[in-house]
């Protein structure tokens, strides 16, 4: 009992001390990136980007309701994550105990220099994964990594109890080998149920199936009269068998079976069914005495109870909520958002690859294993640095995007800039990779000395060496959690943000290994000491193992983690919306600067007249047709022209280069001073503006232009003023009963006025609004019935320099083109810098290129972010494209 209660106690430190310091790091409003959008769709119950998580939006619903203002909710929804990465930890610990305890001897038998290793070693193993750079990253904002963490961690403590209980009873009841009708199967149906749940929050927690399998297979089916090679063959059935298991569930259940309804005909009816084969399921097994057979149909019950969450996307989707992304009101579009379908489809484990030889995808043959299958132009460049698809691979996929982000959490890291290495702090050269100048550069050099990743290198070995089979099955969630998803996700080069969230569960599973090997150096002390020197000695060398690598790395990692008094995101959403006109339209690019716009209109109230239209989105029918027929709180649907089966056509067409010319009409007298144009700066005035129109390049031969750039301007009875200023278009939208149209998208073939990008700088002067006129006669577009394209600049007119208040603003790259900017700087989008028209002429708008975008697949290009991720801005890469 004693013994029990000191497990106790110290469980509970460990899980206040990660609470502690979650509260004291968490952000306190909303963050850059997707928390925006989670906490805007979590307080109004709205639908997020495909997949969707609908069992984290309510559990953070509850936390919300919770909030004593609304100013409050986003903390509250951030403590969602906060207490899920608290009880991970204190999860973390109880795992590496039990491990272990599967060596030390029996409770009976124990000393206390045994209890005193395990959980000191539990200690070390959980307060290291609690201060890792990327789990300490999601625990302190609104995101679903820190509780699909939870999830994996439940499930792996849960398949350790199982599997203590089952061998107990299998070795009383001498019966084993057909999961048998054990007690301790009751953790098995519970470990199916958190499944089911977890698909609604992310299905990275689904990778811990393999080792709850491998555990059934040693407990239940190994049998010591076999060989070495029986035995691993079986090893091998057993991971094939649960491969089988993970893709019944996903995607057999979760993609397909809600397929399979919608093609039924009468999807209410097909749901019936199926409830009514599992529930006969399950009786038929229990009366026939078929346990094996049962506790398979319970489980199926479990997860398919779990995944019910899901109900929750169809029901608020068919309200129309304002934040309704993809329309999965339909058997059809809910299919289509769980397939993910408007990401693009990645091929595996057969496709089309880089030719070396002609410089571009070879689609006439295909071949195993493609990894540079991007036809992007940006992406055909760096797939040219590499020799084959195995060099990248290994290279870039594995090298850069894994390895990497493991050695940040274990070694150290360079910076916190886009693309930073991972360093030592004792190698040679180190300290000259950047130069620190700010509190702020210092703070995200973090030094470990690779102390973390020797202790978990001891802890594997001393694990394999004393318990290989529990080993064994940790090895495979790291791989899998890791190599895996890697494998699967097969990226692209140019990646918009770092991507080390996504491996948490690998870096979990080798924390186990770091808490080990600390228990590993105390048995190693332990065993060399005299009795009398043990007690003393033993504490002493604990406290040096946690002061050398769990407290160094918290004193590292604190600064560049303390988020608790980060608003840059709020603030940044408030400037802008409380800039803008009564019933304004804002042009938006990405998640950066479209999300923090919905939380503060969708949560606080903000500036509700106010439409957000989002660029990146614009390539999706569904998001048009919101536009136009949907209210968003007070802002009126948008007056588009198209009809419903015109913006269902939207498709792509191929862009000849041309030049365009554009006249400038400004009348000095009156104009000018209106404008707040000095006479000075006239003569930068571009008249007429002319440059050359490139579209986008797809491929060497084929431009593009995208349904985000088209927008058309028609004649209306009265005046209106587009006003554009950085970072975003702003333009007004009449409410008045007069046939106001100040922005209409349409299939447009042609071209249009060119759009700057000026990032907001201290001393940069006001933006101010430039008429123009709004249909040239020298234009081939704007005829009647032709419509008018709104483009990015390619190119400055005749080659020349554009004027400081046209030209987009060139930011400083890297030696590989990515852009070099910090954690806590808010990314700007580009914007257009002017634009007006005269009383009686055509409202003209000038529309930002694209950014990072929200729920797009991604392109090259430069950015930046908030609280920890470096950015590049980027080129949306889905379709539909304008007809």
């Amino acid at each position: 009992m004693r013994r029990t209660l000191i497990e106790r106690f110290v469980a509970a430190a460990v899980f206040l001390y990660a609470l502690v310091l979650y509260g004291l790091t968490i952000a306190p409003t909303v963050s850059f990136w997707d928390c925006g959008e989670f906490i805007a769709s979590i307080y109004g119950l709205e639908v997020m980007h495909p997949p969707g998580a609908p069992f984290y939006v309510l559990v953070a619903r509850l936390f919300s309701m919770l909030a004593p203002s609304r100013e409050l909710v986003a903390l509250a929804v951030n403590w969602v994550s906060a207490l899920s990465s608290a009880v991970t930890v204190l999860l973390t610990f109880l795992i590496i105990v039990r491990l272990i305890r599967y060596w030390q001897p029996p409770a009976d038998q124990r000393t206390w220099t045994d209890d005193f290793i395990a959980l000191a070693g539990g200690v070390v193993g959980a307060c290291t994964f609690a201060v890792t750079d990327s789990f300490w990253f999601n625990a302190v904002e609104a995101e679903v990594y820190a509780m699909s963490m939870l999830f994996t961690a439940l499930v792996v403590w849960l398949g350790l109890r199982w599997s203590e209980q089952a061998a107990a009873e299998v070795a009383t009841l001498r019966r084993g080998g057909t999961l048998s009708a054990l007690s301790a199967n009751r953790y098995l149906v519970l470990i199916a149920y958190l499944f089911g749940l977890a698909i609604g929050v992310h299905l990275l927690s689904l990778l811990a199936l393999f080792f709850v399998a491998l555990l059934v297979f040693f407990t239940e089916f190994e049998r010591p009269e076999w060989t070495p090679a029986q035995r691993w063959l079986r090893i091998f059935g057993a991971l094939v068998v649960s491969s089988i298991i993970f893709l019944i569930i996903y995607p057999g259940i979760i993609q397909e079976l809600p397929d399979w309804a919608g093609k039924s005909g009468d999807p209410l009816l097909f749901g019936l069914v199926v409830l009514a084969l599992v529930v006969g399921g399950v009786y038929y097994t229990h009366r026939r005495r078929k346990p094996a057979a049962n506790l398979a149909m319970l489980c199926l019950a479990m997860i398919l109870l779990g995944y019910s969450s899901y109900a929750l996307i169809i029901i608020r989707s068919s309200v129309d909520p304002p934040i309704d992304l993809n329309d999965p009101e339909t058997p059809h579009a809910f299919v289509s958002y769980l397939k993910r379908e408007q990401y693009g489809e990645t091929p595996l484990l057969r496709g089309a690859t880089y030719n070396n030889q002609t410089g571009q995808i070879d689609q006439s043959r295909q071949v195993l294993f493609p990894r540079r299958w991007s036809p992007d132009p940006s992406h055909l460049r760096v797939y040219a640095q590499y020799d084959s698809d195995l060099d990248f691979f290994l290279r870039y996929q594995l090298g850069h995007m894994y390895i990497r982000y493991f050695l940040w959490n274990f070694v150290g890291k360079a910076s916190d800039v886009q693309d930073a290495p991972a360093i030592t702090g004792f190698l040679p050269g180190e300290k000259d990779l950047y130069f620190f100048q700010t509190p702020s550069e210092r703070a995200s050099r973090n030094v470990y000395y690779a102390l973390p990743l020797l202790l978990g290198l001891l802890g594997m070995a001393f694990h394999f060496n004393h318990d290989w089979r529990r080993a064994l099955s940790v090895l495979v969630l790291f791989l899998v959690t890791g190599v895996g998803i890697i494998i699967y996700l097969n990226q692209t080069p140019l990646q918009p943000r770092e991507r080390d969230y996504s491996y948490v569960g690998s870096f979990f599973a080798f924390s186990l290994w770091v808490g080990i090997g600390a228990a590993g150096l105390l048995e190693i002390v332990r065993d060399r000491l005299k009795e009398t020197l043990r007690r003393p000695l033993l504490w002493g060398a604990a406290v040096v193992i946690f002061a050398a690598v769990p407290l160094h790395m918290l004193l590292q990692n604190y600064d560049d983690h303390d988020r608790s008094g980060r608003y840059v995101a709020r603030d940044y959403a408030w400037n802008l919306l409380m800039s803008l006109d009564d019933n304004a339209i804002v042009f938006t690019n990405g998640d950066n600067d479209t999300y923090p716009l919905w939380y503060l209109q969708e949560v606080e109230g903000v500036r509700q007249d106010v439409r957000v239209a989002n660029l990146s989105l614009l390539n999706t029918s569904w998001y048009i047709k919101q536009l136009k027929h949907q209210w968003a709180r007070k802002s009126a649907p948008l007056p588009i022209s198209l009809s419903d089966a015109q913006i269902d056509r939207l498709s792509v067409v191929a862009w000849e280069p041309r030049e365009i010319e554009l006249p400038v009409r400004l009348n000095p007298a009156t104009d000018y001073e209106r404008l707040g144009i000095t006479p000075e700066d006239s003569s930068r005035v571009m008249r007429p503006m002319r440059w050359r129109l490139e579209g986008r390049p797809y491929t060497r031969n084929l431009h593009l232009l995208y349904a985000a750039d088209i927008a058309r301007a028609r004649h209306a009875p009265h005046q209106r003023r587009a006003r554009l200023g950085a970072p975003h278009l702003l333009c007004r939208h009449s409410q008045s009963r007069r046939p106001a149209r100040p922005a209409e998208l349409l299939p447009a073939r042609r071209s249009g006025l060119p759009c700057g990008a000026h990032p907001p700088q201290r001393d940069a002067r006001p933006h101010r609004a430039l008429d123009h006129a709004g249909a040239a006669p020298a234009l081939p577009v704007h005829q009647p019935g032709q419509p008018g394209c709104l483009l990015r600049r390619k190119h400055p007119p005749h080659g020349g320099q554009l004027p400081e208040h046209l030209c987009p603003h060139r930011h400083t790259t890297g030696p590989t083109g990515t852009g070099r900017r910090r954690r806590g700087a808010a990314r700007h989008n580009h914007g257009a810098r002017a634009a007006g028209d005269d009383p009686g002429r055509p409202p003209l708008l000038l529309l930002p290129g694209p950014g990072l975008p929200a729920g797009g697949r991604t392109r090259e290009g430069r950015g930046h972010l908030e609280g920890g991720r470096t950015a590049r801005a980027l080129h949306v890469a889905h379709g539909p494209l304008p007809a």
